[in-house]
């Protein structure tokens, strides 16, 4: 089975071991580029090995849609700002938000569930530098 998408570009014939990766790299990008003050473009462009599509996707669908995401976010997280919010955890909600938005192949109990795996798995992994 291929994990690239259909020739209308849906990224539904994506495995879902294959998302999750995606998502987990999408994550990781997301948060080099903020740590480091650079847009997700441009680190992307730095990047000496593109990551896999919906990795891409990912990364590339939260930097278009920054404005209304973090709008979402702010009007919906209770007692905080976007910028009190842990990197790790406006990143994590960032990629959710996004497939909410813009991905209505993927069920949003797999987007929720996700997004909770996220967070709880890399805290676990580093929760020092998050």
């Amino acid at each position: 089975m291929s994990t690239s998408p259909g020739p209308e570009g849906s990224s539904r014939h994506i495995l879902p071991g294959a998302r999750r990766r995606a998502r987990e790299r999408a994550l990781e990008l997301l948060y080099e580029a903020e740590t480091k003050d650079l847009s997700p473009s441009r680190l992307l462009a730095e990047l000496p090995v593109a990551p896999e599509e919906y990795a891409l996707k990912l990364v590339l669908g939260v930097e278009r849609r920054s404005e209304i995401v973090n709008s979402l976010l702010g009007r919906h997280a209770t007692g905080w700002t976007i910028e009190r919010m842990p990197v790790v955890d406006r990143c994590v909600l960032r990629i959710a938000a996004y497939e909410l938005l813009d991905e209505a192949e993927v069920p949003v109990a797999v987007v929720l569930d996700e997004a909770s795996n996220s967070q709880r798995l890399t805290r676990q992994r580093i929760p020092a530098a998050m």
